[in-house]
Parts: C-alpha cells; sequence; structure tokens
C-alpha cells in the first residue's frame, strides 16, 4: 500500500505554464505580529500537465458549487459586482483645443548689430 504525503499550504502565491507543464506554487504564512507581519515562505510547487491541469479545474469548480450550495461561500449578486470599465476613447482636439494645449516655443530676441 502506497502512503500518502499530505501538506498543508496557506495560499498559492502563483501559478504559470512554462516548458509544457502547469507550475503552481504554495507558500505558508508565518507567525508574526500585527506590527511586523512575516513574509510568506515558499514551501511546495506542484507540477503538472495541462490535461491534469484541467481534470484538477473541473474537480474545484465542483467543489466550489458544492460550498455555495451549503453557504460555506456567497456568489456576488449583480448589482453588488463591480460594472466593467467601457474602454475609453480617445477624444479628437479641435484646433483650437490643439493649438492651446501645444507646447509653446520660447521666442528668441535677435540683436541687430549696426
Amino acid at each position: 500500500m502506497i502512503e500518502k504525503t499530505e501538506f498543508f499550504a496557506d495560499q498559492m502565491s502563483r501559478i504559470n505554464f512554462s516548458g509544457g507543464m502547469i507550475r503552481m506554487d504554495f507558500v505558508n504564512l508565518p507567525a508574526g505580529s500585527a506590527e511586523e507581519p512575516s513574509a510568506p515562505q515558499d514551501f511546495l510547487r506542484i507540477i503538472m500537465p495541462p490535461n491534469g491541469m484541467l481534470t484538477a479545474f473541473n474537480s474545484m469548480q465542483q467543489l466550489m458549487d458544492k460550498l455555495v450550495e451549503t453557504g460555506v461561500f456567497r456568489k456576488k449578486a449583480a448589482a453588488e459586482e463591480e460594472p466593467a470599465k467601457a474602454p475609453r476613447k480617445a477624444k479628437r482636439k479641435t484646433e483650437p483645443e490643439a493649438a492651446a494645449k501645444a507646447p509653446r516655443k520660447a521666442k528668441r530676441k535677435t540683436e541687430s548689430k549696426a
């Protein structure tokens, strides 16, 4: 019988795709004080192929759905969600506005030698 090893991590610190594999780094948050919180410490890296990540993601999504259903988590209502920001359109400047905002060149005084 294979013995399972269990790890505890406080949070995932980063996830990326490199060399054809998904790499997930986890950290532990050591005890600290309110005045001097401790920095997270790298703890564990899990590397898996994309297909394995897809299976894990689907399992996590099913678990999240159950946690919402049982009230552990609550979905945000549409009114609570932050509204999506519309892309800003570039404002066209009219000629007077463009002239007013154009950098002004210092005028040089020319001296005439007589």
